[in-house]
């Protein structure tokens, strides 16, 4: 047991003190701290270059009991708790070495965590969490909330980020990012992935990226997904939602079950397959392909009624003639066929709603990114 230097203001009533707590902990390089604290309080970390711990706590306590206990287990790394009582700690405010490693264990209240190259896990029933500057490539990030808001920023890390309740917002990582909301928005804004694949799980909630560097898999139930830039692949599913992409350079495979979809391909690979499968069980498709896009397409319209003939399909490549329509009482719209060789899978299927195939107009090649 470590001994702590305790620097305190009392101003008690009734054997409640209002009170600020400063203390301080040698350390030893390169080990773990757990926080815990089990009452509402803001908590603000940040990392440090000195082997100490600085601890301080504003609030309100009992001078019967004690405040916070320190302990150091048999592998060397420390531990520090908020004792349970009549303790209203309103802020903790630390400062830890810089490379430790971290797991927080928190009740309810924010908690903000600033320049630290350790790998990071907090736990909260019901907090809104930020992180900033995270400087740990080769280790993870793992945040689960039971409620709250994820913010991750000006950072270079591997995160898994859950919450239950919130919003994820990530602005600026070099990282592999995998995440699972229910009930909040999901935004990525100058995300760089390197060879890994986004991992997205989302409920109730709108997902929107600015860009994807090497392929996504994203479920959103009951959103829409919004993606400006998707290089290598994207599989997307809604239910229901919109799905739009504005720059897809790689292949595709999407499903609605009940939006609108639309992708607009910026360019054409020749020497990769860049095969595009949309579909939506209700809702209208529009595909945006390069002019000499090289295609085998296939595009149909189901579950078609003598109320719903005014649903049409039309390809810009090439004038397909009338679509056929086929099934009981003609419930099928379709066309088919091939341009520039074929050599890409197109599969556009609809039920009640227009599919649009667009050729892009001609423009010199875009610089590859």
């Amino acid at each position: 047991m470590k001994k702590w230097t305790l620097l305190a203001w009392w101003a008690c009533t009734l054997g409640i003190c209002a009170v600020n707590i400063s203390t301080q902990y040698p350390v030893q390089p390169r080990h773990k701290l757990y926080l815990f604290l089990f009452s509402p309080a803001r908590v603000e970390l940040a990392g440090h270059s000195q082997l100490s711990i600085h601890s301080d706590l504003e609030g309100q306590f009992s001078h019967d009991e004690p405040v916070m206990l320190f302990n150091q287990n048999e592998k060397g790394d420390y531990a520090l708790t908020i004792t349970e009582g009549q303790q209203k700690v309103l802020r903790w405010h630390l400062k830890i070495p810089r490379e430790f490693d971290l797991s927080i264990t928190h009740s309810e209240g924010p908690v903000t965590v600033q320049n630290i190259s350790g790998s990071i896990d907090i736990e909260s029933k019901n907090s809104n969490v930020e992180l900033i500057g995270i400087q740990n490539r080769d280790k993870i990030v793992n945040v689960k909330l039971a409620r709250g808001d994820i913010r991750l920023k000006d950072s270079r890390t591997n995160a898994l980020l859950s919450t239950q309740g919130g919003d994820v917002t990530i602005h600026k990582l070099e990282g592999n990012p995998i995440v699972n909301s229910k009930g909040g928005d999901v935004t990525f804004r100058e995300v760089f992935t390197g060879e890994q694949v986004v991992f997205i799980r989302n409920s109730g909630g709108k997902i929107d990226l600015s860009s994807v560097s090497n392929g996504a898999d994203i479920i959103n139930i009951g959103g829409d997904i919004v993606i400006n830039t998707v290089h290598n692949f994207l599989i997307a599913k809604t239910v229901p939602g919109d799905i739009r992409v504005n720059h897809l350079k790689g292949w595709i495979k999407a499903r609605s079950s009940g939006g609108d979809i639309h992708v607009r391909m910026r360019e054409s690979i020749t020497w990769t397959r860049n095969d595009i499968s949309l579909t939506s069980l209700s809702g209208d498709i529009t595909l945006i392909l390069p002019p000499l896009f090289s295609m085998t397409y296939s595009a149909e319209i189901r579950g078609l009624n003598t109320l719903d003939q005014n649903f049409s399909i039309t390809n810009e490549f090439i004038d397909p003639g009338p679509a056929s329509d086929s099934g009981t009482a003609g419930r099928k719209r379709r066309i088919q066929g091939s341009v520039y060789g074929g050599r890409n899978q197109v599969q556009l299927v609809t039920a009640f709603g227009h599919i649009r195939i667009v050729k892009e107009p001609y423009s010199s090649p875009e610089r590859r990114e």
